[in-house]
């Protein structure tokens, strides 16, 4: 994955450069980092979308974003399986165009009894990734960061580089917090000082205000919610969220004390909320 990443960002830092589209070569670096975050980000909600639907969730699929266009590539069990993995990476912001290589098997590994439980231990690793790192796009001080997610048999292993402490600790926390997770092996990296310059940092917000990412009202409280069903400090209590300016209310019953505190400090952390209302969320 980080070897995939870095290759990815040194060849559009290449071509942006050449195109005359960035001043310098580590904005060039800069710029491909921002549109390469992008892509992962529409790969793991492509991912994610597949993990949790029952049709394809024991198949195996590979996908790679560049831009507007999905490459899916993979094994499912008829067309129909096929159509409905290009139909979802079709309905992705942003995704124009899927090439749809994906092939058929008779028998899905989930059915050979032989490497069932091992397909199916596979799937949840898979699961787990693709959670974590949905998780780190929508929390406010992690998306973005170059953090890279892996998993084997139930073990996180987290990679990449951050500028702050708190931002590895939260990383930390959020993977721990997730639904399969045995243990977490942290290996990021904490700098001194942000790399970038100020043009630099001007570029990629502004890359990011024109890449669409949705920040309304509707986004955030489905956000905080896909939250908590991914935590399992507050996933078995029911908690609905709504959203107002910015304004979250949550409203509900967490069970525990404990669990009151995880699901306000989850919502106020995901991107776009400026505060939290739990008058309505009861906590023993």
């Amino acid at each position: 994955m980080r070897t995939n990443r870095s290759i990815r960002i040194a060849f559009l830092s290449t071509a942006l450069l050449c195109a005359g589209f960035a001043a310098s070569a580590r904005d060039a670096t800069t710029l491909a980092n921002t549109l390469v975050t992008a892509d992962l980000r529409r790969e793991t909600q492509i991912l994610t979308i597949y993990a949790m639907n029952p049709i394809l969730q024991d198949c195996v699929l590979r996908v790679t974003v560049a831009g507007a266009n999905a490459s899916l590539v993979g094994k499912v069990g008829g067309d129909a399986e096929r159509q409905l993995a290009e139909q979802i990476a079709m309905s992705i912001d942003g995704i124009t165009h899927v090439d749809n290589l994906i092939g058929f098997t008779d028998a899905l590994p989930s059915q050979q009894s032989n490497s069932g439980i091992r397909f199916r231990q596979k799937i949840d690793d898979a699961t787990i990734t693709a959670s974590i790192r949905s998780k780190l796009l929508w929390r406010a001080e992690t998306s973005g960061l170059d953090i890279d997610v892996a998993t084997t048999n139930g073990t996180v292993r987290l990679d990449g580089s951050v500028y702050r402490r708190e931002q590895r600790d939260i990383a930390a926390r959020v993977a721990a917090d997730t639904g399969g997770v045995r243990a977490v092996d942290d290996g990021i990296v904490v700098f001194n000082h942000s790399p970038l310059t100020e043009d630099a940092r001007s570029a990629q917000t502004a890359i990011a205000s024109r890449s669409g990412l949705p920040v309304s009202d509707t986004w955030v409280a489905a956000r905080v919610e896909s939250a908590f069903s991914l935590s399992p400090s507050v996933s078995h209590y029911r908690i609905a969220a709504s959203a107002i300016g910015g304004v979250v209310s949550l409203r509900g019953h967490a069970g525990t004390r404990e669990a009151r505190t995880s699901a306000i400090e989850i919502a106020g952390h995901t991107r776009g909320v400026l505060s939290v209302d739990a008058s309505r969320l009861i906590g023993e």
